[in-house]
């Protein structure tokens, strides 16, 4: 077994230090910076419909899926989110059900294809499957049509590298993303910082 020297082992030690103190954080949930910074311009009975568009930690043009009615984001409103993989939700986000984010994530592959009055339906039963309520009376024929669907094929779909968007505050829209957001810093800090010690001790034995 390799022996270390008394100084070695002092740098060694540094390392396990950063890393015990750095690994609560990397055990948090991951949060972002985001901005609304626009929309595709349908409305549906006084609503926009997706997608929608937001600057992420200061990187713009990232398409962003709104499946929340119960809360409001504005043009130009900042905040911080959680962000979460849809294939694991938590307490951080809105809804605790992965079922009914499937449904919604079933709904959004699909959605680009369609036509204006088929969007408009999809919009809404997305929006009814996270808040309860019912709109069953706009484009009731297609509106049944896609949450019978929806609910019958949720569990065909694939989501890898799918993402939930919740407000810390728990003010703002909750939002989905089909491809990870720009990373967040805080484990390519820690990253880093355990690369550089590790080079430290590298160069220091030489």
């Amino acid at each position: 077994m390799k022996s270390y020297s008394a100084r070695e082992m002092k740098i060694l030690s540094v390392i396990l230090l950063v890393g015990t103190v750095m690994l609560p954080f990397s055990a948090k949930a991951e949060t972002i910076t985001m901005t609304f910074t626009g929309v595709n311009g349908q409305i549906d009975h006084g609503y926009y419909i997706d997608p929608y568009m937001a600057t992420v930690n200061g990187v713009g043009g990232t398409t962003i899926w709104c499946v929340d009615f119960n809360h409001q984001a504005h043009f130009g409103d900042t905040w911080t989110a959680y962000v979460t993989p849809l294939a694991a939700p938590t307490n951080y986000t809105y809804l605790h059900n992965l079922q009914k984010y499937e449904e919604m994530a079933w709904l959004i592959d699909r959605f680009s294809s369609q036509d204006p009055t088929n969007k408009a339906a999809m919009q809404w039963v997305i929006w009814d499957i996270s808040s309860g309520q019912s709109h069953s009376g706009y484009h009731p024929t297609q509106y049944a049509n896609w949450l019978a669907q929806a609910q019958a094929h949720y569990a065909d779909g694939s989501y890898a590298g799918w993402q939930i968007l919740t407000d810390v505050n728990h003010k703002k829209q909750e939002f989905i993303v089909t491809h990870p957001v720009p990373e967040p810093t805080t484990l390519l800090l820690l990253g880093s910082g355990l690369a550089g010690l590790v080079g430290f001790r590298k160069r220091f034995r030489k």
